[in-house]
């Protein structure tokens, strides 16, 4: 294990030993720096807010698809996501051969993720929304924004003030970046919200084993490292992004297949594609 995943690990410790009312501001105070870097470098929120701007609420009276990695993707017929605006996360673009085309956005913002994988992540074809920490990765361009979490901010759904610290998993940032956007209606499907490996939540792991947590073996395969998952933080994030929604008209529903999720209202993703009033890409 190197230093950076070391430090993680300490850090990680650290933050399960405080008392759960005091994580929020751990959180505050951990992203100050970072915050005001990004507030104040011509590749952060300038560049974001420049190519970002023309797309606020641009996709008003329209749904999207909200894509997690769980192995329950594999349980799908997802051919009618062409039809979908679609939000992709992390390493989703494994599945693109397979489907014959990609997501409309991507969104990565786990350092493990970027930086094991910034070469694949930088090929794709397509708008990635990406955490300005780990911007050493790539330069951004028109296609490629570094956002940034934000201290002491609640999540307002405007992602150009910093997303929310404290939401546990990149799924709750794409929550913001949907709602940023302007779509109505997001359907959640592959966020399973269970994993077989075990530990220390938001511990650095390094695998060992084909991936049995995600849809594809080679997702986080032998050597790779990846983080546990952090299940109360990302519940509180799912939590404030129901609420979001839904005291602005909007609504959140979760189509995944046996997901474990309990959150959102649960649907039959197909029969509720059919029935939505909202609109589709072939339909805007």
């Amino acid at each position: 294990m190197n230093l950076e995943q070391r430090l993680i690990e300490t850090q990680a410790s650290l933050y399960n030993l405080l008392p759960e009312s005091i994580r929020p501001f751990a959180n505050r105070v951990r992203v100050v720096p970072t915050y005001l870097r990004w507030r104040i470098r011509a590749e952060g929120y300038r560049h974001s807010k420049r190519v970002l701007e023309e797309f606020r609420n641009r996709y008003r009276g329209s749904r999207c698809v909200i894509i997690g990695n769980g192995p329950s993707l594999n349980q799908m017929d997802l051919d009618v996501l062409r039809a979908e605006y679609t939000f992709g996360l992390n390493r989703i673009y494994l599945l693109f051969p397979k489907w014959g085309f990609q997501t409309t956005f991507l969104v990565a913002i786990n350092r493990f993720v970027i930086k094991q994988y910034r070469k694949e992540i930088h090929a794709q074809n397509l708008v990635k929304i990406l955490n300005w920490r780990h911007r050493e990765s790539f330069p951004p361009d028109e296609k490629t924004v570094y956002v940034c979490s934000s201290p002491g901010r609640e999540m307002d759904g405007d992602i150009l003030t910093g997303y929310f610290t404290g939401g546990g998993t990149v799924t709750n940032v794409a929550l913001e970046m949907a709602y940023y956007l302007g779509f109505e209606e997001v359907i959640l499907i592959g966020i399973d919200h269970t994993y077989s490996a075990k530990g220390e939540p938001g511990m650095p792991m390094r695998s060992t084993q084909a991936d049995k947590d995600h849809f594809d073996p080679t997702y986080f395969g032998p050597g790779a490292v990846w983080q546990l998952p952090n299940y109360m933080t990302m519940e509180e994030g799912y939590w404030r992004a129901k609420h979001l929604f839904e005291s602005n008209g909007r609504q959140v529903v979760d189509g995944t297949f046996n997901g474990n999720l309990q959150i959102f209202p649960k649907v039959d993703f197909y029969a509720y594609l059919a029935e939505s009033k909202f609109k589709n890409q072939h339909n805007f």
